[in-house]
């Protein structure tokens, strides 16, 4: 932080050597710098402090917040942090003027800083919005009283000179963990949280989860935002490599699909596919995926040593036993110039119960192009051997649960009995989750 100095501060000194002329002896001269400390130091106050209220701004609250996150990962503790925005601030400011407005914002300010216990941290990021940061919290530390709390001292009238006026504010709250992201993850997961409390009355708060992202992620993906994001190069794609653990090799990879979003950031697929799945737009994006694919394929086989590397490509139910999938492969592949021994869909094991005789039909016709099938999340879903005899299978992928259990003897026989099925109807056992040595 940076308080502004005492008026009485210690006065600043460096000092200087001059050569005098004639002789070889040299003064030492104490030069008084003061004046270019104080602007120094009154320079770094501006840069990391909002000039209305003096709270951190928001380069100060992010050094602060990473500063915290990464210690409470290494000591095991929580961190809270409340996104706050005032309810119909706009209407007051037009109302009473941009001078009482101001009045309103530090007032709000002081309050907010009240209620801080040490080391807690306050900033306004601009306009009506806060943001608190309460390292440590303890495991019982109950929101429900700390931001009630908060609210109570938010609903005080404030006095406008010929008037007063009560306001509120909406907030949104993201503990970590659970949330594991970055300092700026974390702010905007409680700004989506604080929008939640707007929307739903105002004058109230919610905790940020992964359901609450979808729910506000399905009515933000419209069709215009998809196709937005198509045509502004907005999808990307992530290769996840896959090791033949008897040799070490990576012999093929999974393109997983990202959405780089100008205001959400990076979006991992849990925060956008439910609602994606839903629209028409599903076979686009899925058709988008399988050309970006194959064109990094095509690209990474003019590499040594790649040129028998797989590549390997997820595909929404959507997108399965609708005629669609077949022609999209046939002529991409082509396109691209690729052996069709070379790719490999994956499919979810829930999918094959969904679309039933269609799928079946489809999918064997694309075996029979070449194209290896792979089944997904294995063990979760309905695991029938029926399904292994009426599909064409070359990879069950055993789901990563199965490694995660803490049972590890019985997760090893159990893992054992799948890979065993697996090599008895011809196919190849794929273990998800393996991270570490």
């Amino acid at each position: 932080d940076y308080p502004l100095p005492a008026p009485n501060v210690t006065r600043w000194y460096h000092m200087q050597a001059i050569a005098l002329a004639g002789n070889s002896g040299v003064v030492i001269t104490h030069v008084d710098i003061t004046a270019r400390k104080l602007a120094e130091h009154e320079l770094g106050y501006q840069a990391t402090h909002d000039p209305l209220t003096g709270l951190p701004n928001r380069a100060l609250l992010i050094s602060r917040l990473e500063v915290e996150l990464a210690r409470a990962r290494t000591t095991r503790t929580r961190v809270a942090t409340v996104f706050i925005d005032l309810d119909d601030f706009k209407d007051i400011n037009d109302a009473f003027g941009h001078d009482h407005g101001d009045r309103i914002i530090t007032t709000v300010a002081k309050r907010l800083s009240d209620q801080l216990e040490p080391g807690d941290l306050v900033a306004r990021l601009g306009g009506d919005e806060y943001v608190l940061v309460l390292p440590d919290i303890g495991p019982d530390w109950d929101p429900a009283v700390v931001l009630g709390r908060l609210r109570d001292a938010l609903n005080e009238p404030i006095s406008l000179d010929i008037t007063s006026v009560k306001i509120s504010a909406s907030m949104g709250l993201v503990t970590s963990p659970p949330h594991t992201g970055d300092a700026k993850d974390v702010l905007r997961d409680a700004d989506t949280a604080m929008y939640v409390s707007k929307r739903s009355g105002r004058d109230q708060w919610t905790a940020f989860d992964e359901r609450l992202r979808q729910r506000v992620m399905a009515r933000l993906i419209t069709n215009e935002r998809v196709e937005h994001a198509l045509a502004a190069g907005e999808f990307l794609l992530y290769f996840q490599p896959i090791v033949d653990l008897r040799t070490g090799r990576t012999v093929a990879s999974e393109a997983l699909l990202r959405w780089r979003d100008p205001e959400q950031g990076l979006l991992r697929p849990d925060a956008f596919l439910p609602a994606l799945e839903t629209g028409p737009l599903m076979s686009v994006v899925g058709a988008w995926v399988v050309d970006e694919a194959l064109a990094t394929q095509a690209a990474w086989q003019q590499v040594a040593g790649f040129e028998d590397h797989q590549m390997t490509v997820n595909v929404s139910p959507r997108q399965v036993g609708r005629g669609e999938l077949l022609p999209t492969l046939a002529s991409r592949l082509a396109h691209h110039d690729l052996n069709p021994e070379r790719l490999t869909i994956e499919i979810l094991e829930e999918s094959l119960v969904q679309t039933g005789a269609s799928a079946e039909a489809e999918i064997t016709a694309i075996h029979d192009l070449g194209v290896k099938v792979a089944i997904d999340d294995f063990g979760t879903g309905y695991s029938s051997v029926a399904y292994l005899q009426q599909f064409p299978v070359d990879v069950l992928k055993i789901d990563k649960a199965f490694l995660r259990a803490r049972d590890r003897a019985r997760t090893t026989r159990v893992m054992r009995a799948i890979s065993q099925l697996a090599h008895a109807v011809g196919s190849v056992s794929l273990v998800e989750g393996v991270e570490t040595d």
